[in-house]
């Protein structure tokens, strides 16, 4: 029992080395679905030393589950599949980690919210946190590690903001869609405020100069 707990425990700690380090996640309370971590400890219980390929792999996995939503309803049959799958993964038997059977769609993106509970809302601050955001103003790179607190939403921005869409008769879901929030800074948060995109959008391109291109990349715009 005392061996199988530190090896659970060294598990652990080199699952949480790879979300921070290789995934960039700043926070655990960021982990899109927290049984993630389960079936990362196992895999690196097993293999604590992984190849190039092996860790691509997996990080691949991380992303592929996590997008796909597939840990909502993990239940136990699931979990048995799953070990299994690791268990061949980690002997060599196979090279790929088994993931969802169907892709995860684009759609996610327009037809989910952007809630701090939401499971998606995670993924999307993950994924730009991943890609080191860029200020759209002052083209510093944000400091993720408060942006991504939920406590300071505030740094969360509609890049279409929400007055500007509400005068236009569109809609709270759809003003509130993934695929609407980016990073900023505070203080460029409150200086675009709401203004129209066509006239902050010409601002940043200003300002950004021949930089737009990699900052509008950084953002995943």
């Amino acid at each position: 029992m005392k061996r199988a707990t530190e090896e659970a425990k060294e598990g652990y700690k080199r699952a949480i080395d790879f979300l921070s380090t290789q995934i960039k996640l700043p926070s655990d309370e960021n982990i899109p679905y927290v049984n993630q971590a389960v079936v990362l400890t196992e895999i690196f219980r097993l293999i604590p030393n992984p190849s190039a390929t092996q860790y691509a792999e997996i990080q691949n996995w991380f992303w592929k589950t996590g997008i796909s939503g597939y840990f909502g309803g993990w239940n136990t049959g699931m979990m048995a599949t799953d070990l299994a799958a690791v268990q061949d993964f980690a002997s060599g038997k196979v090279n790929v980690l088994a993931a969802p059977q169907r892709p995860p769609s684009e759609k996610i993106w327009v037809q989910q919210q952007f809630r701090t509970n939401y499971a998606h809302a995670k993924i999307l601050a993950t994924l730009l946190a991943f890609h080191r955001p860029v200020d759209l103003l002052t083209k510093q790179y944000i400091d993720v590690d408060k942006a991504l607190a939920w406590t300071n939403g505030r740094e969360f921005h509609h890049f279409f903001p929400r007055a500007y869409l509400k005068s236009h008769g569109v809609t709270n879901q759809r003003i509130g869609s993934l695929a609407n929030i980016i990073m900023l800074t505070s203080a460029s948060n409150k200086r675009i405020s709401d203004r129209a995109p066509s006239d902050y959008l010409r601002e940043v391109a200003e300002r950004a100069g021949d930089d737009l291109k990699r900052v509008l990349d950084s953002n995943l715009i």
